[in-house]
């Protein structure tokens, strides 16, 4: 024999020719636990960790999420299946299962499946509704709208513009509009209302006034500025006020002559046949009797209408009840890791390095990602991770975009049924980093011997309570 290398995880180390039909690694090693490179032989238990062999390489022309073709290879049917590919997208390296492969083509466990963004509006007591846009971060620029119309009857709809969801909420039969009236008698009252119901028209006013002078005619002065209608009676010749022009009639026609176009649109229609005058100013007063309808739009009524919009789901997670006005954003959207397309790629099957029973799973993903929902007041939360080979793991934690809190990272041990201890450093010190509010992301590791008793948890806790509808992921993965 002669000299050698390993190749574990596409690291070379050194085997020594022992001339006896043996190698010995190209370093001294200790007793306890040693650390070559990413190999720990640890003698106590016997254990070395595995060694991954290079089954084959290539370059792929056609990548994808699971799948990716080859042109220049054309393997045997399945013979991969079980083992691992190892690719680099982006500088971190991605090891996933392998589950068949056929001519030049290879499919595989995916590497990161998008994420769709999420908007959770509304109360858990009461009409909360989760709405789910379309996966990847594109979904993280939607924003959602829910609109109380002043209007009796109205049913709930939605619609999409752009990329603003508006959701108009259904109403009862209960809304009043504001009113006053002028003048007096069968035929001489001026009754102004607004065409629409609300307390909005109670803010509105109306004031008849006697004109001064001569022969002045009968006016009509109003503004939205202002809010209100002002009401200049006409006089005579001989600056009487004049019973002809100041008719209930003639009165309630320039009324609606003025007011035509107004923010808050308003009628006024005279008594009887209108033929009786104003005789005299009456102080300002205001419309008033005005009461928004009731907003009947329950969270199963929201989630119907805006399951009417393509690519976006909705369900109803509160306990029920009516959804109030408002607006809220989307977050928590993520796009797809694919392998791109010229991508370089290897096959790796793992072996064990001792003869002992003490072997290991492999690369494997110990915690898929997993997001922790915030609700706006609890301030920390964990995810179980289960029990690992007792190999070195990364621990991958994402905020989403808009949660305005760091989350602090800590670690925990199972040692007996739902009894968790801290995981602790070489001093004695709770191992622990933080994760920066507003996006902030990190891959944590390498951590040896997590979880390696009975499982583990990741405790999240922020610096306050976390931002309520934001989430923050976690994933465990043996390297």
């Amino acid at each position: 024999m002669s000299d050698t290398y390993l190749n574990f995880m596409g690291k070379l180390i050194k085997l020594i020719d022992q001339n006896d039909g043996t190698y010995a690694f190209a370093t001294e090693l200790t007793p306890g636990a040693v650390n070559i490179g990413k190999i720990t032989i640890d003698e106590g238990n016997k254990y070395a960790g595995q060694v991954g062999v290079v089954l084959a390489k290539g370059v792929a022309t056609v990548g994808g999420l699971n799948t990716l073709l080859d042109n220049t290879k054309n393997f045997p049917a399945a013979l991969f299946a079980g083992k691992y590919l190892k690719v680099n997208i982006d500088g971190i390296e991605y090891v996933r299962e392998i589950l068949t492969n056929v001519d030049d083509g290879i499919a595989f466990r995916d590497i990161f499946a998008a994420v769709s963004a999420v908007n959770v509006y509304g109360e858990a007591s009461g009409g909360q509704v989760t709405t789910v846009a379309p996966a990847g971060t594109e979904g993280n620029e939607y924003t959602i709208e829910f609109v109380a119309p002043v209007q009796n009857g109205v049913v709930t709809s939605a619609s999409l513009t752009d990329k603003r969801i508006t959701v108009i909420l259904g109403t009862g039969n209960d809304g009043v509009p504001a009113s006053a009236v002028i003048g007096t008698g069968t035929n001489g009252t001026v009754h102004i209302a607004h065409d629409n119901v609300g307390v909005a028209g109670n803010s509105y006013s109306v004031e008849v006034v006697e004109g001064e002078g001569l022969d002045v005619p009968m006016s009509v002065a109003f503004s939205d500025a202002t809010k209100k209608i002002v009401v200049t009676l006409g006089t005579d010749a001989a600056g009487d006020l004049d019973a002809l022009k100041n008719m209930a009639l003639l009165i309630a026609t320039e009324i609606n002559i003025q007011v035509a176009g107004s923010e808050d649109p308003m009628t006024a229609t005279s008594s009887g046949d209108g033929s009786t005058a104003l005789i005299t100013a009456e102080a300002e007063k205001p419309l008033m009797g005005g009461i928004d309808p009731s907003i009947i739009a329950t969270g199963a009524d929201v989630a119907a209408a805006i399951n009417t919009i393509e690519g976006f789901s909705a369900t109803m997670t509160g306990s029920g009840g009516a959804v109030a006005a408002g607006q809220g954003t989307f977050s928590g959207g993520l796009d797809a890791i694919v392998v791109p397309a010229l991508a370089e790629y290897e096959i790796i099957d793992f072996g064990v390095a001792d003869t002992s029973d003490s072997s290991s799973a492999g690369n494997a993903e110990l915690l898929e990602r997993t997001a922790v929902n915030w609700d706006g007041t609890k301030e920390s939360d964990y995810v179980v991770v289960p029990l690992g080979s007792g190999r070195e793991v990364l621990i991958t934690v994402i905020n989403s975009a808009l949660q305005l809190v760091a989350i602090d990272v800590t670690l925990e041990h199972e040692v007996a049924p739902g009894e968790y201890i801290s995981y602790m450093d070489a001093a004695g010190n709770p191992v622990k980093w933080t994760v920066a509010a507003s996006g902030g992301k990190g891959v944590f590791g390498v951590i040896q011997g997590f979880p390696m008793f009975r499982g583990g948890r990741v405790v999240l806790t922020g610096t306050s309570a976390p931002t309520n509808g934001e989430t923050t992921s976690v994933q465990v993965q043996e390297v």
